[in-house]
């Protein structure tokens, strides 16, 4: 269920936005995911302590029940209906290609930082990796809003290469990484690089897609970015053995160079008007 949850809400969520507003809107959706993110742990830790985990996933299942029936709220009148069927072209958005491309990239990228990040820190003795997720978690609040609106008026390629260019030199500060203040500017970079990149490049998928094909358009952001994390921590985990985490994180400016030279040829070459 959790798999399948996640592009189902993408494509409700877009399908009800006009698409000049795309990306700020599916920025705000994406920040939907960071507030409970933030907030749940604390909020749940607190229950369990008091009530129990039994009271927890109670909770939990009551919030999941809520957030289901609000499906039914949604309007779906200029959804046209289809014959159900599983094939590639039902679950994969040809239209969108280059920005699954870029998703792919971006998720193998990831994949060092959510694999490696924690041991990288903890071999150099950087103490206040404790507020990391902490600070991210309020420059995401801040800097989601910011680039999907930017993104509105501007037009997603001068927002999502200065994103990527942010993310390149997370990755050169996270590889010398040596105090705490360092580690938080990471923080902070990551948000308003990796995050907003990720967010921006979701919301041209789904511009790029016809309405009709917004499920297909949804599972591809899930498909290209999900593939490049399972490859990339496989591959980065075998890197990391030769080279050490330093090196490893250096490395990973690759894909994201490409993604930055990808968007620009794209975009000059008039693949992209958004």
């Amino acid at each position: 269920p959790s798999g399948g949850h996640a592009p189902l809400c993408l494509a409700m969520a877009s399908g009800s936005l006009p698409k000049e507003k795309l990306p700020s809107g599916v920025a705000t959706y994406a920040l939907s995911q960071v507030l409970p993110q933030a907030l749940a742990p604390g909020i749940g830790l607190s229950l369990s302590e008091k009530y129990g985990y039994r009271m927890v996933y109670m909770v939990a299942g009551v919030l999941i029940a809520i957030s289901a029936c609000m499906g039914f709220l949604m309007d779906y009148s200029d959804h046209a209906r289809k014959k159900f069927a599983i094939n590639l072209n039902s679950i994969f958005a040809h239209e969108a290609v280059v920005p699954v491309i870029m998703l792919f990239l971006t998720g193998f990228a990831a994949s060092a930082t959510s694999s490696f990040m924690v041991l990288h820190v903890n071999d150099r003795g950087v103490p206040g990796l404790n507020y990391y997720y902490t600070i991210s978690a309020i420059c995401l609040v801040l800097f989601r809003p910011l680039t999907g609106k930017l993104s509105d008026r501007f037009g997603v390629q001068k927002v999502v290469i200065p994103c990527f260019s942010l993310y390149i030199l997370y990755f050169i500060l996270m590889a010398g990484v040596s105090s705490k203040w360092e580690l938080w500017l990471c923080a902070v970079i990551s948000a308003a690089g990796f995050s907003s990149a990720h967010t921006q490049l979701q919301a041209l998928t789904m511009k790029l897609t016809p309405s009709s094909r917004r499920g297909a358009a949804s599972s591809s952001c899930y498909l290209g970015y999900d593939a490049g994390t399972f490859l990339g921590g496989i591959i980065t985990g075998k890197i990391a053995e030769y080279t050490g985490y330093s090196k490893l994180f250096l490395l990973c400016i690759i894909p994201i160079a490409l993604c930055i030279l990808i968007m620009a040829v794209w975009s000059r070459k008039g693949g992209i008007k958004y």
